[in-house]
């Protein structure tokens, strides 16, 4: 089985996992305000959870990717 494609899909879901990180911190540096967000000071939403659960499924990706790499 070809698994190029599967393998480009993941490394381009990491670049854009890697935007929203880059998003989320300067977010939590106070270089973009709420109204830059999907979420508000109001939502239930913990911007620091989201940034980790980001740099969580970052980790996954590339765990993922080096499998998929090596099969």
């Amino acid at each position: 089985m070809n698994k190029k494609p599967l393998y480009a899909r993941l490394r381009t879901i990491r670049a854009c996992l890697h935007e929203c990180e880059a998003i989320m911190n300067d977010f939590l540096q106070g270089k973009r305000s709420c109204r830059h967000m999907a979420f508000s000071a109001e939502d239930d939403s913990d911007p620091v959870k989201v940034r980790k659960g980001i740099s969580r499924a970052i980790v996954d990706i590339d765990r993922l990717s080096d499998e998929v790499e090596h099969e």
